[in-house]
């Protein structure tokens, strides 16, 4: 497709079952991050930041991406097992609104600082 729009962007993945990342090297999973929150099993890679966002086999799947084989084994499994499929797509979904939403995410930030400032204080 080529570069594509946000909103196109999100509309082709809410509307996908399966998408997968085999990236080498990630600093940060938004990829991945955005197709789980649109409600799509992913499957990531292993290397990176793919075991810190998945818990394989829970949230997503994650596969060596040097590894066609991998890949396609986790593809062609979530495929043929539409309700694990399901499952894994629902929980990903969960996971991403649950710990990375914006107000979760604040509000870790600001008990993080303030029990710092807390700490300073006691100095």
């Amino acid at each position: 497709m080529g570069h594509v729009g946000r909103q196109t962007l999100l509309d082709v993945l809410k509307s996908s079952t399966i998408a997968v990342f085999p990236s080498l090297t990630e600093s940060f999973a938004l990829a991945p991050m955005e197709a789980m929150v649109c409600g799509t099993a992913v499957v990531y890679t292993s290397r990176s930041s793919g075991p810190e966002l998945i818990t394989h086999g829970k949230d997503g799947l994650l596969a060596d991406p040097l590894d066609v084989n991998d890949i396609a084994e986790n593809v062609c499994y979530l495929y043929q097992n539409q309700d694990i499929c399901r499952n894994i797509a629902t929980a990903g979904r969960a996971r991403i609104i649950n710990e990375f939403e914006i107000s979760v995410v604040a509000k870790k930030n600001i008990t993080y600082y303030q029990s710092i400032i807390n700490r300073t204080k006691k100095l």
